[in-house]
């Protein structure tokens, strides 16, 4: 860990990381150890990431096949980093007699991103008080405006991933709906990539024929 994001954990009193882990991988032995697990709809997880995956390239775990393609490998566990369901069931269901699966450790809190599109308050006041951040109804006034998708669009860079290489002006070319790749009401070939596209509940849809 860098010099840098020591000090900074230090400055908060306590270290915070995103991970896409599954839940038996991760660290399960602190006692005060906290998880938020995000889940989203189907249709839209699964064109986010076809338009996630299509703007890296191919060598850094990107994705050139058609969106008909990867819905079929997604569903069938071939797409990258593995099964969609099976992460899901590996934070969400009891394995037999395990105490230790999540759904029976009160230190796991899962909430939905249709949940924060609808109540973005009372979802970062559950996540205050499950974490014991200990954020008064002030500081919480002034941080709600940050967690829109305009701020963050706004602060764009702040949330762009550096750990691949991105491919630009490819929009969505490729078909498959609306997710992260694109500009918002510029898609298209050509078009400026966005990590941030849309932050929509329900773009999903439209990709999926019958």
């Amino acid at each position: 860990m860098s010099a840098a994001v020591q000090a900074n954990h230090a400055k908060l009193g306590r270290r915070l990381f995103n991970t896409h882990l599954r839940w038996e991988m991760m660290p399960r032995d602190h006692a005060e150890a906290r998880y938020v697990y995000m889940v989203r709809r189907g249709a839209d997880a699964c064109v986010s990431f076809y338009h996630h995956l299509t703007h890296q390239t191919v060598e850094e775990g990107g994705y050139d096949g058609s969106f008909d393609e990867f819905a079929a490998d997604w569903t069938g566990g071939r797409a990258p980093f593995g099964s969609w369901t099976a992460h899901l069931a590996s934070w969400l269901c009891r394995d037999g007699p395990d105490a230790a699966a999540p759904e029976a450790d009160p230190r796991v809190l899962v909430l939905s991103y249709e949940e924060l599109k609808a109540d973005v308050r009372g979802c970062v006041c559950r996540i205050n008080e499950h974490c014991g951040f200990g954020l008064d109804e002030g500081q919480l006034e002034a941080l709600l405006p940050r967690f829109s998708f305009a701020w963050m669009r706004e602060h764009e860079q702040m949330f762009h991933p550096r750990s691949v290489t991105w491919l630009e002006g490819r929009g969505n070319a490729r078909g498959g709906g609306d997710a992260e790749g694109g500009a918002e009401g510029g898609e298209g070939e050509g078009a400026a990539f966005h990590f941030l596209r849309a932050g929509r509940v329900g773009d999903g849809d439209a990709a999926f024929t019958a």
